[in-house]
């Protein structure tokens, strides 16, 4: 007993403590649990505003820290007004839209205004911020105006709360016959190559079955050999089942009998499993739709869709952007009650399938055009050749396997005919989109406009006009003009005159064209080609790939003709480099070394201006020069900015390499800003010819708080390598830098030219064009 009772009052002991360390768990773990809970709600968002960006061409931008939080966003608010997500950044110009990145963690919108409240949400949360400064060139938003509250559920954009889905579903109760409130239903499956059905236990009921309906397909009654295609069903009492092609995962299976009364299931695929529905679910309305827009043509046009070129150099033109989109809904409900989350291309709705022999897309009219659909991507193209100018209409009418017959909407389809075509006549703001800020953007139409009209061939752009598109797609391009000969003078003049800030992106604007930029006016070249020349006139700003709303340098815009910036003229942030001696706008092929950009007066650099010659062609014509300043004009580098100069010259076919920058009659480059020249590589096939070129050559003056002068290479001996500035050039005592001849180099590498811009795609190196603190005296 003495035993026992030792045990028992170990026991009793053991209990107690094991009940007090699980109080004091307990109590721990509400504090932790307490703690966490406050720890998680005041550092933890669904997403984090970053930085934002004030009004530009499209609109203003917000970033977030991770793409991960960006595709969480589920709706946007300003002042209380939905927003709608668009898929172009084009589209936020008309007011009222927003886009999200594909590539960066950006909210791109709808331009705002000062003090508006900007209402973000995504599942768990609702995030609010008040706009500070719109126009902003940072940050536009107040960061400590942000605010977090969390949310049940969100549905576009607004917050509600959980509510059950009555999809599909009928308001009156089925009649359900007496028999089928056994549930003796079971579905039967006999593998990949068998026949699915539905076992029903009771024969009686079974040979009362008079239809099957699968989603929205009335199935028509057919011998069990044929149940393997979709649309067919047999009844079967030898083993008492009704048989039809196995439906697809959460379809729903609509059994009908003689006497009316229905049984209606939801069929649930990986567990074969039939999942009894106590209403019947209505057949949904189908509705079609043609998305998109077929991009004008011109009389003649090849390739309007498809590929053109030799098997090396061939290029897919896409000019139609349509897709034929469907969606399932309610009987009665309108096209403008749908949501725009609903609509699906076809090929990607597994209960709609088209009955191709019926279904059919057509285009109106005499055009020369037929019609092509992909059944793979419900992608609609044009193909031929556009015969006769006009407007044309292209619609669906499909008819699908349920027996549905619907007509999509009508989407128009524009041939013109350029000899008839005047510019003066189409570019104008009656022809133009206006976007928010009351400004408007000219998506060129059609996209080759040879003639210009008005007197002497001349037009001034509208000053209201802020963007000119030759198309939304790089590569793309709107043609303007024609070819001239070479050396031979532009016949049309395009004028952006004071007051007017325009933007051309994708175009092409042929050696017929001068551009003449106006005191007041700016124009900026993005993603463009210019075949013909530019002049810069007093108090006229030219840029070039430049991204302002972004606030960075892009690439895709090339000179082939010539930039002249006259007296007063202004330059900033351009990058401008030169294709003369590689593209041709005629069938004459060119050969020039002239100076890619030439100052003829008094001119002021702003920014990052960056000039590069063109490679020279096979024989004695040396690259390509980069700037010449002529008849002594005095060029001003401002403070912060630089302004560089890149001889042609990066290849074996040039022998003598290209002068950066030509200083003529005394010219002058001064100015609290830097100074960069890079002479071009040559490439000699013998010890007495190809030099490399010459960084600061002619006759001049230096005069830059901060200078990097670099000759170019040479591959055959040392004295032929490039100087850094020429016998008649000027370093004043004051410029601080480096000014280096050039090695002899074997190779075109990247780290034997270290200072020379030679991948356009990619800014300059700043980093090997350091200037160091010594002064360069003028030695």
């Amino acid at each position: 007993m003495l035993v026992e009772g030792n045990i028992l009052k170990e026991e009793k002991l053991e209990i107690r403590l094991k009940n007090v360390i699980l109080s004091m768990v307990l109590v721990f773990s509400l504090i932790f649990s307490t703690l966490s809970f406050q720890v998680m709600a005041t550092e933890q968002h669904s997403i984090d505003i970053t930085e934002s960006t004030g009004n530009g061409i499209f609109g203003c931008s917000l970033k977030v820290k991770t793409m991960e939080q960006l595709k969480k966003i589920r709706g946007i608010k300003v002042n209380g007004k939905t927003f709608t997500k668009v898929s172009k950044k084009i589209d936020l110009t008309s007011g009222g839209k927003y886009n999200l990145s594909e590539t960066d963690p950006d909210i791109f919108l709808s331009a705002v205004k000062d003090n508006d409240k900007i209402e973000i949400t995504t599942d768990t949360e609702k995030v609010t911020v008040t706009v500070k400064n719109a126009e902003a060139f940072g940050n536009m938003h107040d960061s400590d105006s942000i605010r977090y509250s969390p949310i049940n559920s969100v549905e576009d954009g607004n917050t509600v709360s959980p509510k059950p889905s009555t999809h599909g579903e009928t308001q009156n109760p089925p009649a359900i016959h007496k028999d089928t409130e056994k549930g003796k239903f079971t579905p039967v499956n006999a593998g990949m190559f068998g026949y699915f059905g539905i076992k029903i236990e009771s024969l009686e009921l079974l040979k009362k079955v008079n239809g099957v309906r699968v989603g929205s397909r009335d199935y028509v009654r057919d011998s069990k050999f044929q149940t393997w295609v979709a649309g067919k069903f047999a009844v079967e009492e030898e083993d008492s089942t009704v048989y039809f092609k196995q439906p697809d995962d959460g379809e729903t299976i609509v059994l009908s009998f003689d006497d009316g009364s229905k049984k209606a299931f939801k069929y649930h695929k990986k567990e074969n499993k039939l999942e009894a529905l106590n209403e019947i679910p209505k057949a949904k309305e189908l509705k079609v739709r043609l998305r998109g827009s077929f991009e004008p043509a011109v009389v003649g046009q090849k390739h309007y869709d498809g590929v053109s070129g030799a098997s090396s150099s061939a290029t897919i033109n896409r000019n139609s952007n349509v897709f034929l989109e469907a969606v399932e809904v309610e009987p009665g409900t309108k096209m403008s009650d749908i949501p725009e989350r609903d609509w699906k291309p076809i090929s990607e709705l597994n209960k709609v399938r088209l009955n191709a022999g019926k279904s059919k897309i057509s285009i109106s009219g005499d055009s020369g055009m037929k019609t092509i659909y992909s059944y793979l991507t419900s992608q609609v193209t044009l193909d031929g050749i556009p015969k006769k100018d006009g407007t044309y209409n292209v619609k669906a009418r499909v008819v699908d396997e349920a027996g549905r017959v619907v007509e999509s909407n009508r989407l128009e389809f524009k041939v013109y005919d350029t000899e008839k075509v005047k510019l003066i006549d189409r570019l104008k703001t009656d022809n133009a989109k206006r976007v928010q800020d009351g400004k408007y953007i000219w998506d060129m139409e059609p996209w080759a406009i040879r003639y210009f009209g008005g007197k002497d061939e001349t037009v001034t752009v509208p000053k209201d006009i802020k963007a000119w598109y030759g198309s939304h797609t790089s590569g793309t391009y709107g043609v303007l003009g024609y070819p001239v000969p070479t050396n031979a003078q532009p016949k049309q003049t395009l004028i952006v005159d004071k007051d007017t800030d325009l933007t051309l992106v994708n175009m092409k604007i042929l050696s017929s064209v001068k551009i003449v930029v106006k005191k007041g006016g700016r124009l900026n070249v993005m993603d463009s080609v210019i075949y013909g020349k530019i002049t810069v006139e007093d108090g006229g700003t030219l840029s070039m790939n430049y991204d302002r709303f972004k606030k960075k340098f892009v690439t895709g815009g090339s000179i082939v003709g010539t930039v002249e910036v006259q007296n007063g003229g202004i330059l900033e942030n351009a990058y401008i480099y030169s294709h003369a001696n590689y593209l041709a706008d005629g069938k004459e092929s060119r050969q020039t070394a002239e100076p890619v950009v030439k100052i003829l007066g008094d001119a002021t650099i702003k920014g990052q201006v960056h000039v590069k010659g063109e490679d020279s062609s096979p024989g004695p014509i040396p690259g390509q020069t980069g700037i010449s300043v002529e008849n002594g004009a005095v060029v001003t580098v401002t403070e912060g900015s630089v302004l560089a100069g890149y001889g042609g010259g990066e290849s074996a076919l040039t022998r003598d390499g290209g002068t950066g920058i030509l200083l003529q009659d005394g010219a002058k480059i001064t100015g609290p800003g830097k100074l960069v020249a890079v002479g071009g590589t040559g490439f000699g096939f013998s010890a007495h010819r190809g030099a490399g070129g010459i960084a600061v050559d002619g006759n001049g003056t230096v005069d830059t708080q901060k200078a990097y002068l670099q000759g170019g290479n040479i591959n055959t001996t040392e004295r032929n390598v490039g100087k850094p500035y020429g016998y008649g050039v000027k370093i004043t005592s004051k410029v601080i830098g480096v000014a280096n001849k050039g090695k002899v180099a074997t190779s075109f590498q990247p780290e034997d030219q270290p200072a020379y811009w030679k991948d356009i795609l990619h800014a300059p190196n700043s980093d090997a064009t350091e200037t160091g603190n010594k002064l360069i005296n003028g030695v």
